[in-house]
């Protein structure tokens, strides 16, 4: 699964400021953030790590994978900087678009 979210979205943050790429880590274990019940969803439903791999870096996109006990990647979560509710939007880059077709790629029909 691949779930990612802006860090400019207001309705998924409820907060009209955008958040830090910075705090995505401490948001996927800070149980009043709506990260937190996303991942822990996933964990806890398909028996995941709770530890998870951050890659990426806070300029662009910042990703959380999480894997199952073979360490097969199962949830990869990302947060994109500079994107809102609406995607892709006038000023939004396409870092959001790489993503999904690096990770889509790897399948076929």
């Amino acid at each position: 699964v691949l779930f990612q979210v802006g860090n400019q979205d207001n309705i998924f943050f409820n907060a009209s400021n955008s958040i830090s790429l910075s705090q995505f880590g401490s948001g996927l274990v800070n149980k009043n953030s709506p990260l937190y019940p996303i991942a822990n969803s996933y964990v806890q439903s398909w028996g995941l790590k709770s530890q998870n791999v951050i890659s990426g870096d806070t300029t662009s996109l910042i990703t959380a994978t999480y894997s199952d006990i073979a360490e097969n990647p199962m949830l990869t979560m990302s947060l994109i900087k500079g994107i809102g509710h609406s995607y892709p939007g006038s000023n939004s880059s396409l870092t959001g678009a790489k993503q999904h077709w690096d990770w889509l790629k790897k399948y076929s029909l």
